[in-house]
This record gives structure tokens, C-alpha cells and sequence, in this order.
């Protein structure tokens, strides 16, 4: 299975973007089955595997609700209105833009979170309204982000973030949020709902409609957009409780994956369930292989990484670990 969330040949410091390009073909060729999160990816790869399939990101609406908001002792200093972003804060990262906008809009407060490189903070370290906070645990995303009036995906532009499918921008809609962002591709259908730059002057001019905006159905509507993009929504998981439903919409749709690692061979293998939730399809897995299978469960949602804990213990599955990551 190979899982293509990126454009890697277009990321930077590569020695050879045409190297990159042939392995990923390689990789390609050889799989039973692809998945992309964008159609730009899933036309890139489709001539040397038609077995693709494109599953965008989604959202935990569960997690992204007013329930999960409490108090920052870090913002109650910092002054209103907000201009945030929440995620990592690395080369894709415009920190020009953003220097350009906080001199532009000094009765604003930027707040930055995520884990960043040194030449970012060297760029706003003088910016008396940009607070670099740094890596914050995903449980506080949606405090943070239900703190800011103005959403950011401030990304230099180039084919590696136009054809990214961005996590944050579901997250930031959950809250029915105000987005200023680049023109990723994969966005573009929510333009109505967005504001969209592609230079500086666009960016300031976005900013300024964003924090004037008023339309309380613009909210709302971008709230359903999010629902529509939860992973319940895409795969049906919503709660079953009904006997014969948990049995097929769970445990036989987990095992629905066991004739490929069969054909693969598991025995000495490890299957990282990334995104593990509530434990399927990792844990009906681990039970049906034994020991023949290590199991990785890989859950972003601290809650979440103690139920799968739980859980283990109580089953007895050695060959189990849960990762908070």
C-alpha cells in the first residue's frame, strides 16, 4: 500500500528532484493499491498504477468543538483582535508575508504555534505583535484556534503546498473561522468561503476583509463544510452501537485488510494504524494475526491514546503499542 500525502520530488534540498521522481515510480509500480489526498497527486501517479484512489483529509469533528476549548494562560495578555496559525512552522512557511501584515496591522495580535526553524524566528523576532508560542500539544488545537478571529495558511506558493490537502483548513472551519490562504488547488472549491491570495498586497487586502467580516452565515456554512469533511462522514463511522452493525461496520470492515497482509506474509512484519481512533482496524487485526503481527497505533488525540492503552492492557495484546504522535 502506498500512501501519497505529497508532492516529494518538490520539496527542498533535494539533490535530485528526477532521482526522487523515479523511486516514487518504482514504489508506484509495485504496489497493489495507492491512495493520495489530492487528484493533482493521483493524475501524477495514475499512468504507472490505475489501482489509485483519492481519500482528502479530514477533520475529528469530535475533537474540534467548543467542549474542548478551555482558557490559555498564554493568550490572556495578548491583545485582540488575533491573527493565528496553528501547525508547523517550518521552510513552506511565508514569514515574509506574515512580517509584512504585522507592520501593516499593529492594533493586531499574531500568534504563531508550532514547532518552527531558527531563520523563521530570525525573521519576526523584532515584531513586537508576533508571538512564536512553539509546539504546543495537539489536545490544545482547538483552544487555540477557537482564539483567533483570523485563520492563516500563510505558505509560500510553489507546486509543493498548492497541491497539499491541508488538514488545518477543516480544523479552522470547524470553529466557522475566517481563512486567509494561498490558492492551493484543493481549496478552491470553497473560495466563496475563503479569503485567497497569490501576493503581498493580497494578503494585506484579505486580512483587512477577514477581520471586517460580519456575515454570521459564512460561519455556519463553512461549519458544514467541516462536518461534511469529518472522518466519520467520509468512511461512515459514526457511533453504532447496534450489535450486528458494530460486528460488520467494524470488526469485518477491519478484517477486510487480512487477505492482503496474508498474500503480503506478516509473520515478523509491523502495520502502523495511523490515525488509529478507536482502534480499528489495528486492534481486530492484532487479535486475528496473534503474535504474527506487531501493531503500531498511531493517534494524534491524547484521550484517545489512553483509551487505546486501556485497551490493551485489558485484552492482553503483546503485540500492540499505542504511540501519542
Amino acid at each position: 500500500v502506498y500512501d501519497c500525502v505529497d508532492d516529494h520530488s518538490s520539496y527542498g534540498g533535494l539533490r535530485s528532484k528526477s532521482f526522487v521522481n523515479k523511486c516514487e515510480r518504482i514504489v508506484a509500480k509495485n504496489s497493489n493499491i495507492i491512495f493520495t489526498t489530492t487528484e493533482e497527486l493521483k493524475n501524477k501517479l495514475y499512468e504507472y498504477n490505475s489501482n489509485i484512489f483519492v481519500v482528502s483529509n479530514g477533520v475529528d469533528i469530535d475533537f474540534c468543538k467548543v467542549e474542548n476549548v478551555h482558557p490559555l494562560d498564554n493568550l490572556k495578555e495578548i491583545k485582540k483582535p488575533i491573527i493565528g496559525y496553528f501547525g508547523a512552522i517550518k521552510n513552506w512557511f511565508d514569514a515574509s508575508v506574515v512580517s509584512l501584515a504585522a507592520k501593516e496591522f499593529k492594533d493586531a495580535s499574531f500568534v504563531l504555534v508550532g514547532p518552527y526553524n531558527e531563520n523563521i524566528k530570525d525573521k519576526l523576532r523584532e515584531l513586537k505583535n508576533v508571538y512564536l508560542l512553539g509546539s504546543k500539544p495537539y489536545d490544545l488545537a482547538p483552544s487555540y484556534i477557537y482564539a483567533f478571529d483570523v485563520c492563516l495558511i500563510p505558505f509560500i506558493i510553489n507546486e509543493l503546498t498548492l497541491n497539499v490537502s491541508p488538514l488545518k483548513l477543516y480544523e479552522y472551519f470547524s470553529f466557522g473561522k475566517p481563512v486567509v490562504t494561498i490558492p492551493i488547488r484543493e481549496l478552491l472549491r470553497y473560495s466563496n468561503l475563503l479569503y485567497i491570495y497569490s501576493n503581498k498586497s493580497e494578503f494585506i487586502d484579505c486580512i483587512d476583509k477577514a477581520l471586517k467580516e460580519n456575515d454570521i452565515s459564512l460561519k455556519e456554512k463553512r461549519s458544514l463544510i467541516a462536518k461534511e469533511n469529518s472522518w466519520n462522514e467520509k468512511f461512515n463511522l459514526t457511533t453504532i452501537t447496534e450489535y450486528t452493525g458494530v460486528q460488520l461496520k467494524h470488526f469485518l470492515d477491519s478484517l477486510s485488510a487480512a487477505p492482503l497482509l496474508l498474500r503480503a506474509g506478516v509473520m515478523n512484519k509491523t502495520l502502523v494504524d495511523m490515525g488509529a481512533g478507536a482502534g480499528f482496524p489495528g486492534l481486530p487485526l492484532a487479535i486475528a494475526f496473534g503474535t504474527e503481527l506487531r501493531v503500531t497505533l498511531l493517534e494524534a488525540t491524547g484521550k484517545k491514546v489512553r483509551f487505546l492503552d486501556q485497551t490493551v492492557r485489558e485484552l492482553g495484546l503483546d503485540n500492540v503499542t499505542s504511540v501519542h504522535g
